[in-house]
């Protein structure tokens, strides 16, 4: 078992190794689970939305505006199914879900506190992504 590498992670995805139909479903699968997860406290504040426009850019070259983080945050925060999360990821490879989990987590530390509500969705992503506690810790098999 090896660690997973974040940064090889994402770069398969900036340097053009993802087809473009998985980039776009990554892209939409981050927006919706960053931005509801920056409301899974009800209050997505600005360390967070700015978390939120980082790690889209640095994950896939995306650029996303506050205003948009927001706007999406109330939409999603209106969704109660995980539906949408097992929808848009089934396109995606195992290692790029480990990643959309992974940039949650990054999400959820911004404001350096993290609630049970918060905890409760990681948790509803993490199963809805079939991600498992190893994929998580950043734990690979070889």
């Amino acid at each position: 078992m090896s660690l997973v590498n974040l940064e090889t992670l994402k770069s398969s995805v900036t340097e053009g190794n993802v087809a473009q139909e998985q980039l776009e479903a990554l892209r939409k699968l981050l927006v919706v689970v960053l931005a509801k997860g920056a409301r899974a406290d009800l209050n997505a504040d600005s360390d967070e939305v700015n978390t939120i426009i980082q790690v889209v850019r640095d994950f896939t070259g995306l650029e996303l505006d506050a205003a948009t983080v927001r706007a999406e945050a109330i939409a999603q925060s209106r969704e109660s199914s995980s539906r949408p999360i097992s929808k848009l990821s089934s396109a995606l490879s195992h290692e790029h879900k480990v990643l959309v989990v992974l940039a949650l987590k990054e999400v959820l530390l911004a404001d350096q506190q993290v609630i049970s509500s918060e905890i409760d969705y990681f948790n509803v992503v993490a199963s809805a992504l079939r991600v498992s506690f190893a994929d998580t810790a950043g734990l690979l098999e070889d």
